[in-house]
């Protein structure tokens, strides 16, 4: 494996060691110090880039000390020692630790060491390797949340709400379209089976049927016009912390801990008094409050090992030490000045206890602060890039799912204005007509049969123009997107059409119009559906009534009113109401407006207001009711 050029961490650490261990050694035996330093260095320098080796290099130097009269006591590769462990927990598979670890066992009972010392170095190795382990698992955790934010941020919202908006019209054509369909199939077919007969129960079941199909588009209409994604599945759960297994864990660290303690100290000492236990309980206790405030949770620790420092009271134990850890690690993932202000007061009373107490142990218990400080600073550096780039990720999804909801809602009120515009007006002249011909087949078959011709057409041309908007569906575009005719004359004999269609049912129809009508296909396609919503209500609201419809084009905003003489109520029926709304979302999205109700005079007027010329979205118009 290539080094390459260290970085600054590295050569701090492997100054730091190799210094530590000169100091150290240099006074015992200056051969040792001469020749271990130097390797000490190199462990420490490579701990990032070879843990393993790094950790079996600071073995061997233990092996070789031991060989060059170092006395166990040495505290010279202490700082390499936690270096090595903490690498291998940060930077090595958690089974590279086996080795090495097992090494330094077999390191320390070669030497001679008692149970005790295999138990101490066993904590002193997996302690940091634990540390490590803990900052690499939250590192990983950060890398994963900002490769999954960066893979959000690449992803193309546009593209995103095009995919949902597919799904969306193969799930609608399939289900909506399909519906309406039948019932309209339905209609026709009981239309050719009157026939030249005039067969009554053909014609009671096209207007039955044609009730039903109302219900249903009804229906359909009522579902694509609420909102998409608002059912409790979609709706997505936040993901949330675990306080009570934090707490859990707590509470079986502090249990350790106070059973531990005391019988350590019993082992070690022999002698476990009152005045003692209660000042070991004091930093047990402080444990307990370290997720709470660390700060808070520091004063108990460091109230106790002041106290014991004039009672000559050793609170040196390897178990208090470890709730010093916990205590310091809480402390530096806080990372309030508070905080960092109760552990450095706590880590000197410490040292200085240690110092006075039992001389030549400080760098132990100086290791026991350090250590655990660096690692829960690097743990709570790394949490924060984590929670951050979860946020970054929450937020990127949440506008992404939004846009998307937004698109899908936007192609459910397109199809609702397709379908209404498709099937009601065909719908509405098919039952208006079977009942006419109902009405008239006794005493004027002729025109009875007449209007079951209107039946069967209106049927006809609804089929082709629901197989037309599946077609569009699967083709990504909506009815609205075909125009409904080309150029003016198209628009004037597309409205001839549609009066001629309608007045058949009963109303007495007259076209005006005023000025060159508009070519634009978009311009068309909207006028035609205002007159025909316009006419499909007086048909269905008003039978028999006076219809006048004009178009005036004489200035830049093209002017469509329609105004019939019945009895001026406004429609409520749920088709009317969602044909209106339809209706008036068209004509916005053009730049117009749309004002209807009962006129001054009686009977009912729609009225849209359309500009000639391309309006740009978010650009204000003064077009008015």
């Amino acid at each position: 494996m290539r080094w390459g050029r260290p970085l600054r961490g590295d050569l701090v650490a492997a100054a730091a060691c190799g210094g530590w261990a000169a100091v150290f050694l240099v006074s015992d035996t200056p051969l040792a110090a001469a020749v271990l330093s130097p390797l000490v260095a190199l462990a420490a320098l490579g701990a990032r880039r070879l843990p393993a080796w790094a950790a079996l290099l600071t073995c061997g130097v233990g092996f070789l000390g031991d060989r060059l009269g170092v006395p166990v006591e040495n505290q010279a590769l202490l700082p390499v020692l936690l270096v090595a462990a903490y690498a291998l927990g940060r930077w090595a598979a958690p089974r590279a630790a086996l080795l090495p670890l097992a090494a330094l066992e077999l390191g320390v009972l070669a030497g001679g060491g008692t149970g005790l010392d295999v138990v101490f170095a066993a904590v002193l190795g997996a302690v940091p390797w634990a540390f490590g382990r803990l900052v690499c698992r939250r590192t990983a955790a950060a890398v994963q949340a900002r490769q999954h934010a960066a893979e959000l941020a690449a992803r193309d919202p546009a593209a995103l709400a095009a995919r949902a908006v597919a799904e969306e019209r193969g799930r609608l054509a399939g289900q909506a379209l399909g519906a309406v369909r039948t019932a309209v199939e339905t209609m026709h077919a009981c239309a050719l089976a009157a026939g030249p007969q005039l067969a009554p129960e053909s014609l009671t079941r096209v207007t039955a049927q044609g009730r039903e199909a109302v219900g249903e588009l009804r229906r359909l209409l009522g579902l694509l016009r609420t909102e998409a994604g608002t059912s409790p599945e979609a709706v997505p759960v936040p993901l949330r912390r675990r306080p009570l297994r934090a707490h859990l864990v707590d509470a079986s660290v502090v249990a350790a801990l106070a059973v531990l303690w005391p019988l350590e100290a019993a082992v070690i000492d022999g002698d476990l008094g009152p005045v003692r236990l209660v000042l070991g309980y004091a930093v047990v206790a402080g444990v307990a409050l370290r997720r709470v405030d660390a700060a808070l949770a520091c004063l108990p620790a460091a109230a106790a090992t002041a106290a014991a420092v004039p009672t000559d009271l050793p609170l040196d134990d390897l178990s208090l030490a470890l709730a010093h850890g916990l205590l310091t690690w809480s402390a530096a993932v806080d990372g309030r000045a508070r905080a960092w202000a109760a552990v450095t007061l706590l880590a000197a009373l410490a040292v200085l206890g240690v110092h006075l107490g039992a001389p030549g142990s400080e760098g132990v218990t100086l290791a026991a602060v350090a250590l655990p400080a660096v690692a829960g600073h690097l743990w709570a550096g790394r949490d924060r890039a984590e929670r951050s780039a979860r946020g970054v990720a929450e937020v990127l999804r949440s506008a992404q799912e939004a846009a998307a909801e937004r698109a899908v809602h936007e192609e459910r009120l397109r199809l609702a204005r397709d379908l209404h515009d498709v099937v009601s007006s065909a719908v509405g002249v098919m039952v208006l007509q079977a009942g006419a011909a109902l009405a008239q087949r006794d005493r004027d078959p002729e025109r009875a049969r007449e209007a079951v011709c209107a039946v069967q057409r209106a049927g006809a041309e609804a089929l082709v123009e629901l197989d037309v908007l599946v077609g569009l569906l699967d083709a990504g575009a909506g009815a609205g997107d075909r125009g409904t005719t080309d150029g003016e004359d198209g628009l004037r004999r597309s409205l001839d059409a549609l009066v001629a269609r309608l007045g058949a049912g009963g109303l007495a129809i007259r076209l005006r119009t005023r000025g060159d009508l508009p070519r634009e296909a978009e311009v068309v396609s909207v006028a035609h559906r205002v007159v025909q919503e316009a006419l499909t209500n007086a048909a269905r609201y008003a039978p028999g009534s006076s219809v006048e419809v004009c178009l005036d084009a004489t200035g830049e905003v093209l002017v469509v009113t329609v105004h019939d003489d019945g009895p001026g109520g406004t429609p409520t029926d749920s088709g009317a109401g969602f044909g209106l709304v339809g209706l008036a979302e068209r004509v916005r999205a053009r730049g117009g407006a749309v004002a209807a109700g009962p006129a001054p005079g009686g009977g009912f007027t729609l009225t849209a207001r359309l500009p000639l010329t391309p309006v740009v979205p978010g650009t204000p118009t003064a077009v008015g009711p």
